[in-house]
């Protein structure tokens, strides 16, 4: 994967995150909200993701592992 790919995607992802935050807190139902939440935190660790391949980082694939798991899984299991 390229530097160039991983930075548009990233930026992408980015807008998109920001985008899902105004409907987070424009929503007034709890349960919108917190998938939401998970949509904004799958993007978050898709974009750390594309990072750690561009980089061949495993420490950064490792926190989008534990971003997945924990913000993604465990916390609206909550």
């Amino acid at each position: 994967m390229t530097n160039e790919f991983a930075s548009s995607a990233i930026d992408v992802l980015s807008l998109a995150m920001l985008v899902v935050a105004i409907g987070i807190m424009w929503t007034r139902s709890l349960g919108r909200a917190m998938l939401l939440l998970g949509v904004q935190s799958m993007m978050l660790a898709t974009a750390a993701v594309y990072a750690g391949l561009a980089t061949n980082s495993p420490h950064i694939l490792a926190g989008a592992g534990l971003t997945l798991i924990v913000k993604v899984v465990a916390v609206p299991a909550i």
